[in-house]
């Protein structure tokens, strides 16, 4: 007997109608409010907050809200009269980061909403939290919160106005005055000293130490400073079924205080230099940013990811496996390299149309489609070779210590790169490299890839490090250097190869 869900899939027509009905309905329900303290300095950082809202709040409704604490804020936001966002005015006027932290806490008091999540203006959505919006009907505030227990990280955080909310915020504004020192809005010090006991308060932790294996998880994460992550999507349904970004669906870029706002250009070549590790993330906001530099006018780029592009090349990171015969000429290694599995023959190709070389030798077993793509590159003449053998029997007619590069992409389980790591390691000279495709583990749907366990085994044994691409996930590439710097494991281990 067929489950409701199979009985829709079986009907395409079905399920369309029911997937509208569903849609219908949450743009019936009461939109999810956001509200940010706006100052004139982080105009951009605002929009790309709005950009990012829009391009991740898929099922709910929302609606942002900007609280200005200065006329001319007001006056610049209203007049660009952007979609689902209302513009307001706080009392007072700015008196400083600081001050103008602290007065998040004024939203509870003017912003006249039953209940409203509250993130700070340089936060980028990657995925839609209305969590933090639903978790309001148990609480009258809730946080994002780290360790200690007590200190709560308010980058994010949600109140639902009632008495006892407009008490605390009263309170605590009143206090808070003159404070000596603050984190985003002082508001684990408030927690500190609760005006009420009755206000019910819900904080939700970051992912547990292992020192501490009953600290309470979060479904979610702000992260002040991005370690490397990886945002993966499966648009060709290849099985990654979900986005994997650490436990994150926020970003916090807050350490930038407005720095790189003259142009888009100069925002990309501070991001690269300032969050390596979360290389993955930058097309995205190179997209969002680009999209809010031009509502607000400003010097922008045709292409962003192009932009982004040259900045990747300029810090000499490998964004993509397109890039590494780049690397070889940026390295000097121009004589003699290997391609193991060549398939259709794409990067092989790639390989001699960008490397200055003098000889690419393609290795696969022989079949109609190693002969289709020894035809393709035959246009490369004397430099391009093709060797319809086994890894193994080639393997065996290169000498030991003569290729610049070498790299694999043949059978992707465990042994099997195991045994190509065996066979091909001692044929690269000492500087050059070593690498390979597929740089993931799992059962997934092109097969079990055992990749990145092998070359992490292979390469730890030899205490050499191990890199990858940054922005061709879900198939990274991995390379190593011979003869590179040591790979300092422990680190790595915490922080993720490369």
């Amino acid at each position: 007997m067929n489950t409701p869900r199979e009985d829709l899939q079986s009907q395409p027509q079905l399920l369309e109608e029911f997937n509208r009905f569903v849609l219908d309905e949450l743009a019936l329900r009461e939109p999810v409010h956001i509200a940010s303290i706006v100052s004139l300095g982080y105009l951009f950082d605002f929009l790309v907050l709005y950009e990012s809202i829009v391009e991740t709040w898929t099922f709910f409704p929302f609606r942002l809200h900007a609280f200005a604490v200065d006329r001319e804020t007001h006056e610049a936001l209203s007049q660009l009269e952007i979609p689902d966002v209302e513009v307001h005015q706080l009392p007072g006027e700015s008196k400083g980061f600081a001050a103008n932290a602290l007065r998040q806490l004024d939203l509870i008091e003017h912003s006249g909403l039953e209940r409203c999540i509250v993130s700070d203006v340089d936060n980028v959505f990657l995925a839609e939290t209305p969590e933090l919006f639903l978790l309001l009907g148990e609480a009258d505030l809730v946080f994002i919160g780290g360790p200690p227990e007590w200190l709560v990280v308010t980058n994010l955080w949600a109140f639902r106005r009632n008495e006892l909310t407009l008490e605390f915020a009263r309170k605590w504004s009143q206090e808070s005055v003159g404070m000596p020192f603050h984190d985003a809005s002082g508001l684990p010090f408030a927690l500190m000293d609760m005006p009420n006991p009755d206000l019910r308060v819900k904080v939700l932790s970051r992912p547990k130490p292992e020192s501490n294996p009953d600290y309470q998880l979060s479904p979610y994460d702000v992260q002040p400073l991005p370690l490397p992550f990886h945002l993966a999507k499966d648009p060709h349904g290849l099985g990654f079924r979900e986005v994997q970004m650490g436990r994150a669906k926020v970003v916090h870029m807050g350490t930038l205080r407005g720095e790189g706002s003259t142009s888009l250009s100069e925002r990309l070549k501070v991001l690269v230099r300032r969050f390596p590790g979360a290389a993955q993330f930058l097309p995205l906001y190179a997209t969002l940013a680009k999209r809010a530099a031009e509502r607000l006018g400003m010097e922008t780029e045709a292409s962003p990811l192009a932009c982004l592009q040259d900045r990747f090349d300029q810090t000499r990171v490998v964004s993509t496996r397109e890039r590494l015969p780049q690397l070889l000429n940026q390295r000097g290694l121009l004589g003699s390299a290997v391609v193991v599995g060549l398939s259709q023959g794409d990067f092989s190709e790639l390989v001699l149309r960008q490397w200055r070389g003098e000889r690419l030798v393609s290795v696969d077993v022989a079949s109609p489609a190693c002969e289709e793509a020894q035809a393709r590159l035959a246009v490369h003449g004397e430099r391009s070779v093709v060797w319809q053998l086994g890894s193994a029997e080639a393997a065996q007619r290169i000498e030991d210590q003569s290729l610049d590069f070498v790299y694999l992409d043949a059978t992707h389980d465990y042994a099997s790169v195991e045994r190509d790591l065996e066979r091909w390691f001692g044929k690269v000279r000492v500087g050059g490299f070593i690498a390979g495709s597929n740089y993931v583990d799992g059962d997934l749907a092109p097969g079990v890839f055992g990749v990145r366990s092998a070359v992490n085994d292979f390469f730890l044994a030899k205490d050499l490090r191990v890199r990858k691409t940054i922005l061709d996930a879900p198939w990274v590439s991995w390379f190593v250097q011979i003869g590179g710097p040591p790979f300092v494991w422990k680190l790595a281990a915490a922080a993720g190869p490369g």
